[in-house]
């Protein structure tokens, strides 16, 4: 077995492969159908506005969010790296270390209801009369999100301002420790008026985006490239290999990751997670000692986390995912899941200002990229008959689908 680590191959990724004796030449019939049930026809018809609109991406962090933009030629803007406030730094990190219980619909868990105790629905009905009371006075539905609200309103502002025009649809990822309801999430763009293009009524897994896979799509892996056609797209990720994907975050206020098998950047979560608030950059020492302590804690925690499958690919994210310690440390962590020479590739190497930028924004830059395709046409939908009369040439000669 081979293992080689790539940084750099998209701007700022920090790849690590594992190069095992997988069949390389297998060619699957994608002619062959493999939908059992055919496509719904789509409500409506795209517009070439919204087809021609940037694709807008947030990232909300545990300590901080990101926004960025995705253009119709294909690159990026990183827009906006704002910190957290204290409120909404406590309760990202109260999310992140919590249980995260959820209700059979999906909802998260409120405290004192009971599913199976019928004398707590009371308390659960209330809650929500309380939030579209709060829906129809323009205040965040629910006061205990409210400062995720606060935040991704000032991301929306900061996008805005830098276009110069109002935006009418995003997309918003979340670290898959915390996972941001469907629920909590429509709260959010309701409050800042703004089209969660993440949503799909028609495809259930494509309903909410965590950081694992944003972070993928961030650095361009794990998107098929027929995306305006549903039947190829699905084709293309069913055959697709899903390597076993390691994500780990560094931040000011926590140390975090998740890990999967990712065949695709819209599919999956992380089937691990982990989440410790304690170890953020932020809590550094200046003292070399303790100092030295932190690092060997940090080096321990990927250690512990990663131990249980080796790791086939690592992605790094987050505020200081490019300080020199730490990519020492995850090198130190990982040298017993792997051959040592094929961490060497690092030693010695510095990490551009243009990569760590890529670090921290490539969650919101994959969530933009999953809005730019919606825009565009990815869907679980076929385009009505009467909808291809109203495209133009254009539009119809930059894409053979018949889907919006």
């Amino acid at each position: 077995m081979r293992v080689s680590i790539s940084i750099g191959a998209v701007l700022g990724a920090l790849t690590l492969t594992t190069a095992q004796d997988r069949p390389q030449d297998v060619t699957p019939d994608i002619e062959k159908p493999i939908f059992i049930c055919p496509l719904p026809r789509c409500r409506q018809c795209p517009s070439t506005q919204r087809r021609t609109a940037p694709g807008v991406g947030f990232a909300l962090e545990i300590g901080h969010g990101t926004a960025s933009i995705r253009h119709n030629d294909g690159t990026f803007q990183q827009v906006a790296h704002i910190p957290g406030s204290a409120e909404y730094i406590a309760r990202m990190q109260y999310l992140a270390t919590s249980s995260g219980e959820r209700m059979h619909h999906g909802e998260r868990l409120l405290p004192g209801v009971d599913e199976k105790d019928l004398g707590t629905m009371p308390a659960w009905l209330w809650f929500h009369v309380k939030r579209y009371l709060n829906k129809l006075l323009l205040r965040p539905a629910d006061p205990r999100f409210g400062p995720l609200a606060d935040m991704a309103n000032q991301l929306r502002k900061e996008v805005e301002k830098h276009l110069g025009k109002s935006i009418k649809a995003a997309a918003i990822s979340s670290p898959d420790r915390v996972r941001l309801t469907r629920f909590e999430l429509g709260d959010i763009f309701d409050y800042i008026w703004v089209e969660d293009l993440v949503k799909d009524r028609e495809n259930p897994m494509f309903s909410e985006l965590y950081s694992l896979s944003a972070a993928l799509a961030g650095y361009g892996q794990g998107l098929c490239a027929n995306y305006t056609s549903s039947y190829e797209c699905y084709r293309e990720e069913e055959f697709a290999s899903a390597p076993w994907t390691l994500q780990l975050d560094f931040s000011n206020h926590s140390l975090s990751g998740a890990m999967g098998g990712m065949n695709t950047a819209r599919r999956s979560s992380g089937y691990m997670t982990f989440a410790n608030t304690t170890l953020g950059f932020s809590h550094q020492s200046r003292e070399l000692k303790d100092a030295d302590d932190y690092w060997k804690q940090v080096e321990s925690q990927v250690r512990e986390f990663s131990g249980t499958v080796p790791p086939e690919s690592l992605i790094l994210t987050g505020e200081h995912a490019s300080d020199p310690l730490f990519i020492r440390a995850v090198k130190n962590a990982l040298s017993h899941l792997t051959r040592t020479p094929a961490l060497r590739s690092l030693d010695g190497r510095e990490i551009t200002e243009e990569e760590a930028k890529h670090f921290l924004f490539a969650t919101s830059m994959g969530a933009a990229e999953l809005a730019k395709r919606r825009q565009e046409g990815m869907a679980r939908c076929m385009l009505r008959p009467d909808c291809r009369s109203r495209l133009t040439r254009e539009d119809v000669s930059s894409s053979s689908s018949d889907e919006l």
